[in-house]
């Protein structure tokens, strides 16, 4: 298994649509007007003059509510029902950075081309996916509590290379239809040792809300069972995405969850590896 924290707080270029109007003070809004502030949508509870900023602790459930993710960040919030649309084919363009992974899930795409890019937009090296229009595309969700025998294929998780200082991801859909992309998240990933084939899945409760949870073990060298639990614990509740498995012949065919990991914990053994069992709870809004 892998973890991946994203580490894209916004994009340097998207074609993504932003039809919501930006915040500024001063501004005279009614009840039920929406407005952009940051990363986020905000909806006015009554009719003001706007003062402050509606993330405010002063403000927020008293002038406004948080109502969802702008588009443009939509794909980098780690929800299931929060998706970034596109009006036909786009692209966004990211930092290079330091990150060593993508991960990029619940599209409509036909083909997806990830561009590396130096400073001037100069393609140094290209990586291109194909995809049949007709097949199901499954978000990360419906595929990790389905059937196993659902295709997979619309969850792309690859290695970056080391090249260039930005990258570049292009959406295309060859049947004309406007594209969208729910998962989106680069970061540089830790490996917590090989997942062992048997993940059972659960279910919690919050009130009306339901979470599914992911139970299975990993094995690590003996040597390596201390470091990965103190990484581990480095990354305990926070949202992030697991690779279960991203072997090329993986027996959960590169199963990813979204969520936080709530339990895990190690036994020493005397075989030259030693297990980790782990819970990974999927992210929800309460």
């Amino acid at each position: 298994m892998k973890i991946n924290k994203n580490e894209i707080e916004t994009f340097l270029e998207t074609t993504a649509i932003n039809p919501t109007t930006i915040y500024t003070i001063g501004e005279l809004v009614s009840v039920g007007d929406e407005r952009r502030y940051e990363n986020y949508v905000y909806k006015a509870t009554y009719d003001h003059t706007t003062s402050g900023y509606p993330n405010d602790m002063g403000n927020l459930y008293v002038k406004w509510v948080e109502w969802n993710p702008a588009n443009d960040y939509a794909m980098l919030d780690y929800y299931r029902d929060t998706v970034t649309n596109f009006n036909g084919n786009g692209y966004v363009i990211f930092e290079r950075g330091s990150k060593t992974s993508l991960t990029i899930g619940e599209f409509n795409a036909t083909k997806i081309t990830i561009e590396y890019l130096d400073l001037f937009n100069n393609i140094l090296d290209t990586d291109e996916y194909n995809f049949d229009a007709f097949l199901n595309k499954y978000d990360p969700y419906t595929y990790i509590y389905g059937e196993f025998y659902q295709d997979t294929t619309s969850v792309i998780y690859q290695s970056l290379k080391r090249l260039g200082s930005k990258i570049k991801v292009s959406f295309e859909n060859s049947y004309g239809a406007n594209n969208y992309c729910g998962l989106f998240s680069a970061g540089s990933s830790i490996d917590m040792g090989k997942t062992l084939d048997k993940v059972n899945f659960s279910v919690v409760e919050y009130g009306t809300k339901i979470a599914n949870q992911a139970n299975f073990n990993t094995i690590v060298d003996k040597n390596k069972l201390m470091y990965t639990m103190e990484k581990a614990k480095i990354s305990f509740n926070d949202i992030l995405v697991f690779i279960i498995d991203e072997s090329e012949l993986s027996f959960h065919n590169n199963m990813i969850i979204l969520g936080k990991l709530k339990v895990y914990s190690g036994v020493g053994e005397n075989l030259g590896k030693n297990s980790l069992s782990w819970t990974i709870e999927q992210n929800i809004r309460i």
